[in-house]
């Protein structure tokens, strides 16, 4: 009866051992993740934006982004004091457990059409930092429409889709417009004919 007494405690001793170190041991929390949207292509010098979705960071989370040579920084739905812009790196910093938001950048100005890549991390409450999958966008020469680095038909078929169009209209498209005063017009065709077959 005695060791019955014993073994029924001893059970019993291990049993709370154990709730109180699986209740003890800390929850691993999920890592935070952030995926990065942007255009495939723009053209050379133009503005475009870029979407940042971010979750798992805890209290507070900082997105930094590296820019590839050449692009600007030009503005972001966050507020000007939770983004800081240090050469071709930018900060930005939130208050919650995800967000969305967008940024603003100015695309070089390019003679020959140029694959560049965007690279960045997501940092959570701790500092604990996670890279944020790299992402590629073409930048087009002017008159190349397609992105393959030439001037030809395959263009030509795009910039008479373009032609007379201005910019906010359908189909304006911003590689047509050499003289960047935001209209596909003759000026912009005598460009185009000058770089054709190249």
């Amino acid at each position: 009866m005695k060791g019955k007494i014993l073994s029924g405690k001893l059970f019993s001793a291990i049993a709370a051992i154990i709730l109180v170190s699986v209740i003890a041991t800390p929850v691993l929390a999920s890592p935070a993740t952030a995926t990065r949207t942007l255009p495939a292509s723009v053209a050379s010098g133009a503005e475009f934006d870029v979407a940042i979705e971010a979750s798992g960071c805890g209290t507070f989370g900082q997105v930094v982004e590296t820019l590839p040579s050449g692009f600007v920084y030009v503005s972001s739905s966050l507020p000007a004091k939770r983004v800081e812009p240090v050469g071709n790196m930018v900060k930005f910093t939130f208050l919650a457990d995800a967000k969305s938001f967008t940024y603003r950048v100015k695309a070089p100005t390019v003679d020959t059409t140029t694959v560049c890549t965007f690279h960045g991390v997501v940092m959570d409450e701790d500092r604990i930092s996670y890279p944020i999958e790299d992402s590629e966008v073409i930048v087009c020469m002017k008159g190349d429409f397609d992105g393959d680095g030439h001037i030809d038909i395959f263009d030509f078929v795009a910039f008479a889709d373009a032609y007379g169009s201005e910019l906010g209209d359908p189909n304006y498209n911003a590689i047509g417009d050499f003289n960047n005063d935001g209209q596909v017009d003759i000026f912009d065709f005598v460009d185009f004919a000058d770089g054709y077959g190249t």
